[in-house]
């Protein structure tokens, strides 16, 4: 069952648009249920390096506001040599392990072949099943279910972000977001 998301005044006084996306509730990998005030759906690429400078974002935003911010992980490759990384984080997440391939792709840019199965060792991964899973693109249809989603509701860059239904398109809008977010009150008006 859904539940509603709250929507956090911080967000609105920061002057963007909502658009008709409402935010579901976060899960974590597990697919339990996460407390939450915020949460950022983020429409993200694994061989984009602007991508990689969103959770640093989303953190500043989460300090600066005392906020509990739950992140959802949302796939659209742009390329088709991107589709590897996106299949092989779903592979570490069946092993419990999709942050910490998440977060070393983002530290290895263009991660593909060989990269991906030393990562998986590195997290202590079961390389025979990771390799197998990408093989037989196992997750392929997630990674596809994201894609589609985000044409559907007009993602035509990433990365893009959904903070409780407001829309920040490129890393330049979000950055801008944090830091209008982050200033006192007085300051910002």
């Amino acid at each position: 069952m859904k539940r509603a998301v709250p929507w956090v005044a911080v967000l609105s006084v920061c002057g963007w648009v909502r658009t008709g996306m409402l935010a579901h509730p976060g899960h974590d990998p597990g697919n339990a249920p996460v407390p939450t005030e915020v949460v950022a759906v983020v429409f993200s690429d694994f061989h984009e390096p602007a991508c990689g400078k969103v959770n640093r974002l989303l953190d500043q935003l989460a300090e600066a506001r005392h906020l509990q911010l739950q992140r959802v992980f949302k796939h659209a490759p742009v390329k088709v040599e991107a589709w590897p990384a996106h299949e092989a984080v779903q592979a570490a997440g069946a092993q419990g392990r999709f942050l910490g391939m998440h977060d070393a792709l983002f530290q290895r840019e263009r991660a593909g072949g060989d990269t991906l199965e030393t990562i998986a060792r590195e997290l202590g991964l079961d390389v025979e099943r990771f390799a197998r899973d990408l093989k037989e693109h196992r997750f392929e249809t997630g990674v596809r279910r994201d894609l589609v989603e985000a044409r559907a509701i007009g993602v035509t860059t990433v990365p893009t972000v959904f903070l409780n239904g407001v829309r920040l398109d490129g890393i330049e809008q979000l950055t801008q977001y944090v830091e209008k977010a982050g200033k006192p009150a007085a300051e910002g008006k």
